[in-house]
C-alpha cells in the first residue's frame, strides 16, 4: 500500500469514528452495560449563578423566570454578576433584589475580566450546596431544578446537565441546517450519561456540586465542558437530564451563528491548553470520550477532510475515484448553497452547514492559537 493510500485510509478512518463509530459504540454500550442514576425527590439548597454585560433587555424577565420556578423559594437565591456592565442591567437586578433581598445578590465587576472570572467570583459567594450555571438569555421550565436536584441523590454524580430547546420557527434553511447538530449532540449526550458519563454540559442550564468546583482560568471559553470534565476527571459522574429544560431560538443572522461557532470551537482548542490531561490515554474513559466527542470531530475532522480531499485526487482505482466524486458532490452542493444565500432549501442547507461548521473549526483554532481575540466572550448579544 502506498503512502498515499496510507493517508487516505487514515483520515477515511478518522472521520468515519467521529461521525459515526463512536456513537455506534456509546450507544451500543449504554445498551449492554447501562448505568442507571439513583434519584429520589431530594431539595438541597441551590444557588444560580449568571455573569451579565450589558443585559438589561433580559435579565429581568431572566430573574422573574428563576424567582417563578417550582422550587422551595428559602432552597434557591440568584447571584448574578455584572461583568462591568454599562446599561442598567445593574440597575434591574438592584430593583429585584430589593423586592426579594434573601433571594437576589448583586455583584458588580467594575471592569470587564470575562465570564470565567464572573463566574468565579459569584460561586464564591454562593449559600447553596449544588450551584446552578444559567445564561442571561433563556429561559428555564418550570420543574427543572426539581429534575436536576434529583440526580445528586446518587453520591456518584457531581454534575447534571439539562437539555437545551431550540426554536427554529421562521428561520432560513441554512440557518436551520446549522442547529441540526443539536438534536445529534443531544442523543451522544443522553446514551454517554446512561453508559456513565456524558463529557460536557447545556451552558444555559447545568449544575454541580459547590465542593467539586474549582475556580476557572481566567479567560475560559468553555466553562460547560471544562467544570463537567474537571468533575469526570476526580472521578465523579457527569449525567444528562432531559427534564430539565431551557428554551431558546436561533441566532437572528447566519453570521451571528457562525461567530457563535466560532467561539465555542476556539474553546475546544483552549481546552487542551487548560487541561493537558484530557489527552492523557492513562486517564482511561474519561479520555476516550473526550478525544472521541470533542478533540475529533471538533477540533481535528476539518485537517482529515481536507487530507481525504488532496489523497483522492491522485489515487486510481473504482473506489478512490467514487469517494472523490462524493466529495467534490458535497463540497460543490455546499459552496452553491452559501453563493445561493439563507434561503437555500433543506437539500443545499445541510452540506452548507457542514462546511460552514468545519470553516469554523478552523477559524476558531487559528483565533485562539495566535492570541487572535482570545477575550471571545462578550455576553448574550454577541
Amino acid at each position: 500500500m502506498s503512502p498515499l493510500e496510507w493517508a487516505f485510509w487514515v483520515a477515511a478512518t478518522l472521520i468515519g469514528y467521529g461521525t459515526v463509530g463512536y456513537p455506534a459504540l456509546i450507544w451500543l454500550l449504554a445498551r449492554l452495560a447501562p448505568r442507571p442514576v439513583r434519584k429520589e425527590d431530594i431539595t438541597p439548597t441551590v444557588t444560580c449563578v449568571i455573569a451579565a454585560r450589558n443585559e438589561s433587555s433580559m435579565i429581568g424577565a431572566k430573574l422573574e423566570n428563576l424567582l417563578s420556578l417550582d422550587y422551595p423559594p428559602d432552597r434557591f437565591d440568584v447571584v448574578v454578576v455584572s461583568d462591568g456592565s454599562t446599561d442598567e442591567t445593574c440597575a434591574i437586578v438592584e430593583e429585584r433584589a430589593h423586592r426579594a433581598p434573601n433571594r437576589v445578590t448583586l455583584l458588580r465587576v467594575p471592569t470587564p475580566r470575562g465570564k470565567a472570572f464572573a463566574l468565579n467570583v459569584g460561586v464564591a459567594v454562593a449559600r447553596g450546596e449544588i450551584i446552578l450555571f444559567a445564561d442571561a438569555r433563556q429561559l428555564i421550565d418550570c420543574g427543572a431544578i426539581r429534575a436536576l436536584a434529583r440526580n445528586f441523590a446518587d453520591l456518584k454524580v457531581g454534575a447534571v446537565s439539562g437539555t437545551l430547546l431550540l426554536n427554529e420557527a421562521g428561520r432560513e434553511d441554512l440557518g436551520k441546517g446549522l442547529a441540526l447538530y443539536w438534536p445529534f449532540e443531544k442523543f451522544l449526550r443522553k446514551v454517554e450519561s446512561r453508559s456513565g458519563s456524558t463529557i460536557g454540559c447545556t451552558g444555559a442550564i447545568y449544575a454541580v456540586r459547590r465542593a467539586l468546583f474549582s475556580p476557572l482560568p481566567e479567560g475560559t471559553l468553555l466553562d460547560d465542558v471544562l467544570v463537567p470534565m474537571r468533575i469526570l476527571l476526580c472521578g465523579h459522574r457527569v449525567v444528562f437530564e432531559d427534564q430539565a429544560r431551557a428554551f431558546d431560538r436561533l441566532s437572528a443572522s447566519l453570521s451571528q451563528e457562525f461567530d457563535r461557532k466560532v467561539r465555542t470551537l476556539a474553546g475546544n482548542v483552549q481546552l487542551l491548553y487548560l487541561e493537558p490531561a484530557l489527552l492523557n490515554p492513562l486517564r482511561g474513559a474519561a479520555t476516550w470520550r473526550f478525544i472521541s466527542h470533542k478533540f475529533l470531530p471538533r477540533v481535528l475532522m476539518p485537517y482529515c477532510l481536507a487530507t481525504l480531499l488532496l489523497v483522492s485526487i491522485p489515487l486510481d482505482g473504482l473506489l478512490y475515484r467514487g469517494a472523490l466524486a462524493f466529495q467534490v458532490m458535497v463540497y460543490v452542493a455546499g459552496l452553491f448553497g452559501l453563493f445561493l444565500g439563507p434561503h437555500v432549501g433543506r437539500l443545499l442547507g445541510l452540506p452548507s452547514a457542514f462546511l460552514l461548521l468545519n470553516a469554523a473549526c478552523v477559524v476558531g483554532a487559528v483565533r485562539y492559537t495566535f492570541g487572535l481575540g482570545r477575550e471571545l466572550w462578550r455576553g448574550q448579544h454577541a
